[in-house]
């Protein structure tokens, strides 16, 4: 059973253009145990393609960013390829995160970066199993994708740790994303530090299973 299958759907009436559409609602049992920490569930409305984790609602500047052609230039950056295979798309995510850095919400645009990146994979990877993947010609379109996953990851942890270097102390949960963040960009060194400072403060069994 596909991901968007396994969730329930509401109908919701758009902040932005107040279009009436089905959105899905967040459900962190189907989630993998690393996702519970940072995943966010955040919808695109069909018709304006305001993306939010609360699509009813938009305030003044982020009306501003939705206009602007910064956001339009990611929303056109959608793989339609991808979307036909897979339905988790990374550029709703990566216009989220796009918007919450606009108006200096870095922790949620960090974990909105480190899940675009993540299904920007997802998508890649579920293509490549399809029956229309072809090697020779999808090779460009492949070798960006791979670009664009370390791109986001970047943008993941610059955000996040935007978040993390105004706080006063730092959580289990801060650590333990920032140990991913490092993973995804490939420093195991600091990952590792991150982690074991969570494990130094005595994380539950909830955090143990991430």
């Amino acid at each position: 059973m596909r991901f968007e299958d396994r969730l329930s759907y509401e109908k919701q009436e758009c902040g932005n253009c107040h279009f009436l559409w089905y959105y899905p609602e967040k459900n962190e049992d189907i989630l993998r145990p690393i996702e519970k920490l940072y995943y966010i569930q955040v919808s695109i409305c069909p018709h304006c393609k305001f993306c939010s984790d609360n699509i009813t609602t938009i305030n003044e500047k982020e009306a501003k960013i939705v206009d602007s052609r910064n956001y339009e230039n990611v929303i056109k950056s959608q793989n339609k390829q991808y979307g036909l295979v897979c339905h988790r798309e990374a550029y709703i995510y990566e216009a989220f995160a796009y918007m919450k850095e606009q108006t200096k919400e870095y922790e949620l645009a960090g974990r909105a970066y480190m899940s675009a990146a993540q299904l920007e994979g997802v998508q890649m990877r579920a293509y490549m199993r399809s029956t229309m993947f072809r090697p020779e010609y999808d090779k460009d379109m492949i070798n960006d994708s791979e670009k664009k996953m370390v791109k986001l990851a970047k943008f993941a942890l610059k955000n996040y740790l935007m978040y993390t270097n105004a706080k006063e102390t730092l959580g289990i949960q801060d650590y333990l994303i920032l140990s991913y963040a490092y993973t995804i960009n490939k420093q195991k060194d600091l990952a590792l530090k991150c982690l074991s400072t969570a494990l130094k403060m005595k994380p539950d069994a909830t955090y143990l299973e991430a």
